[in-house]
């Protein structure tokens, strides 16, 4: 059993917060048991997770553009505090080679260095903007695909660990 609290600062109680258990560096490889599902805090901002594998190494809450660092974890901790703030946004436009805006395209971001599943956006706007919110910090690849065009190239952006934090890069598909 592992028990905590999701909390903004000052000690607010973040209800329906999405807690993620992840598997310890170097931790669980080859045959460990699986990570218990995500669960959600409660109005008082209270999670539970029973049957925690040992492999167990942190824990991260997310609330909407909310997110917490990535906390050490043992299995059987009690009254762990996850401390959410104000997650990066990375925001730009998406061109066509001759610098008309993409109305229509898809944004894949893969932070680097951390497993973490890439995420792909699915855009429609005449301006070809794009935004994405409540980011964790760390270096991010970024690439623009349509169907109109040949995808952009691959860039590397670096989101600093300021809360709120927010970069903006524009992206240009090739012909």
């Amino acid at each position: 059993v592992l028990t905590g609290r999701v909390v903004e600062q000052g000690d607010v109680p973040v209800p329906d917060a999405v807690v993620t258990l992840g598997a310890g560096r170097g931790r669980g490889r080859g045959g460990g048991a699986p990570m218990p599902a995500p669960v959600t805090s409660d109005a008082q901002g209270r999670f539970r997770f029973e049957g925690v594998p040992a492999q167990v190494g942190w824990a991260q809450a997310t609330a909407g553009d909310l997110l917490s660092d990535r906390v050490g974890v043992e299995p059987g901790d009690a009254d762990l505090v996850l401390t959410v703030r104000p997650g990066g946004v990375l925001a730009g436009r998406v061109l066509h080679p001759d610098g008309r805006p993409a109305t229509a395209f898809a944004l894949q971001l893969v932070r680097l260095r951390r497993p973490d599943p890439p995420r792909t956006l699915s855009i429609v706007d005449p301006d070809g903007r794009w935004e994405a919110r409540g980011l964790p910090s760390g270096m991010w690849e970024l690439q623009a695909l349509a169907a109109d065009s040949g995808p952009s190239d691959r860039v590397r952006v670096e989101l600093p660990a300021s809360p709120g934090a927010r970069v903006e890069r524009d992206l240009r598909l090739r012909g």
